[in-house]
């Protein structure tokens, strides 16, 4: 149950950092800490938990972080 703290506050953490830039790196990883902590909520072992941060890492990585910086980039150009 402790690790699904530390994997909530590590992704808190991110994300507050991720206020003071808009590179959506550190929003990215904020989000997959708070994804790998619900299966740490549920008992699962710590394989399991970095699995899934990994795995959504990398799904966030490739999707949304991309999207992100483009709506992002727009908008300062509009300016």
């Amino acid at each position: 149950m402790i690790a699904a703290y530390i994997w909530m506050s590590i992704g808190i953490f991110f994300l507050i950092v991720e206020i003071f830039t808009i590179d959506f790196l550190f929003a990215a990883i904020g989000i997959s800490c708070l994804i790998a902590s619900i299966p740490a909520f549920m008992g699962a072992g710590i394989v399991t938990q970095v699995v899934v941060f990994a795995i959504s890492a990398t799904i966030i990585f490739a999707t949304i972080r991309p999207m992100a910086k483009k709506f992002l980039q727009g908008k300062n150009h509009a300016r």
